[in-house]
């Protein structure tokens, strides 16, 4: 429902209905009482005295509330057998609150944008038992967590800008469960170390994001991660390097974002590597020919790599690029003048290639792309356009063999 000032009424009931979204800036109260689901409007402007809606909805599965500013406290046993509970941009929540028992069916919960909410559910441990996915976005006063232990079968938990939050908990290493952890936001958090930062070793997936004030990263709170497979580090323009020699052997997708320093040759011991992405990098430059590269050269697992906004790289390195690589994006690279075809003549198994935002860029290699290419992208490159232009362009001859191309 949005934008329904003028809505009274009973909901009849709906054995099939499976999701419910309250979307409006009314003054609401929701409550659930003998099986039945209950909506009180209070005292809007458009609509004088109290107003109130009930229905049975036995089959609702998922709840999003959007908007109900005057909302000051959730109930979330509201409803008996919801799997998915959304709450986002209610101005005036303070609390959340479970009072009927435990929540035997809630896989997910999502809290977002709410900048007066000071407290999380008590006992979280034993009310909600078969939580999975917890997402906390915007939560200026949310001090901590609840006193005692999360719930033990959640797998992915999701903090962002939750300044006061402290996340830097012995909890964390409890969750034996978790496999996704997401950490970012406008914090003041300066470091991470393995006293800080405690993670279970069941991780596959971190991401480390937006943490202007975050200068050093301990590596030993990353090596036990024996499971970790993505790794997202972005965002972060104080931390000054990355020891990459000290990752987990383990990750095969490896994002790095706007850090000040990041020294990329020493990914070599990653074999598992399958996906590299490295943007806005200050560091990235051409690699002079008296040194004998020895970074991605060697990760043989490696299938997609996109660097985008490196404002020193000028050319495609000639050593450099593994002959494994399927996938190539170069992109917002202001002053990429070549793409080098030695650097290019040895990628055998490459099938698509994704040029864009490259304006120095002026032509195609004189000897061509990779004969396997079969998907040619070129965007927002000013010069190439017409020299790539079917049949007439200068560079046609070079790029003809490629089956499907888009410019």
């Amino acid at each position: 429902m949005f934008a329904c000032p003028n809505l009274v009424g009973s909901f009849p009931a709906a054995p099939k209905l499976t999701k419910f979204n309250l979307n409006n800036r009314l003054r609401t109260h929701l409550s659930y009482s003998s099986g039945k689901w209950f909506l009180e409007v209070l005292e809007d402007s458009l609509l004088k005295g109290n107003k109130r809606a009930s229905g049975v909805f036995s089959s609702i599965t998922e709840i999003e509330i959007h908007g109900c500013n005057s909302l000051k406290s959730c109930q979330l046993d509201i409803l008996p057998h919801f799997s998915k509970f959304t709450i986002t941009y209610c101005l005036g929540l303070e609390s959340l609150c479970i009072l009927e028992g435990p929540l035997l069916y809630l896989h997910q919960l999502v809290v977002r944008r709410c900048p007066n909410l000071k407290s999380l559910p008590e006992n979280m441990y034993s009310l909600l038992p078969s939580l999975e996915e917890l997402e906390l976005s915007s939560l200026p006063k949310v001090y901590s967590f609840p006193i005692g232990r999360l719930p033990s079968k959640l797998n992915s938990l999701c903090i962002r800008d939750c300044i006061k939050l402290n996340v830097l908990s012995p909890l964390l290493q409890s969750l034996l469960s978790l496999s996704h952890f997401s950490f970012g936001g406008d914090g003041d958090v300066k470091s991470f170390s393995n006293e800080t930062l405690l993670l279970p070793s069941t991780l596959t997936s971190l991401e480390i994001h937006n943490l202007r004030n975050l200068k050093s990263l301990d590596y030993k709170v990353l090596q036990h991660l024996t499971s970790l497979q993505n790794l997202k580090i972005c965002r972060c323009p104080k931390l000054e390097f990355i020891q990459e020699e000290l990752l987990p052997s383990s990750i095969e997708h490896l994002e790095i974002l706007n850090l000040k320093d990041p020294d990329y040759k020493g990914l070599q011991h990653l074999t598992s590597l399958r996906e590299l992405k490295i943007w806005s990098s200050s560091k990235l430059e051409p690699i002079p020919e008296d040194v004998d590269y020895k970074g991605l050269q060697h990760l043989g697992s490696l299938r997609q790599l996109k660097i985008c906004g490196c404002p020193k790289l000028e050319s495609v390195p000639e050593e450099g690029l593994p002959p494994s690589l399927e996938y190539l994006e170069i992109g917002n690279l202001e002053n990429l003048k070549s793409l080098n075809y030695k650097g290019l003549q040895h990628l055998n198994s490459i099938h698509h290639l994704k040029i864009w935002r490259c304006h120095k860029l002026k032509s195609m290699p004189e000897q061509g792309l990779p004969s396997s290419l079969k998907f040619l992208q070129i965007l927002d490159c000013p010069s190439l356009p017409k020299r790539c232009k079917r049949e007439t362009g200068e560079d046609w001859p070079m790029i003809s063999h490629i089956p499907r191309i888009t410019i």
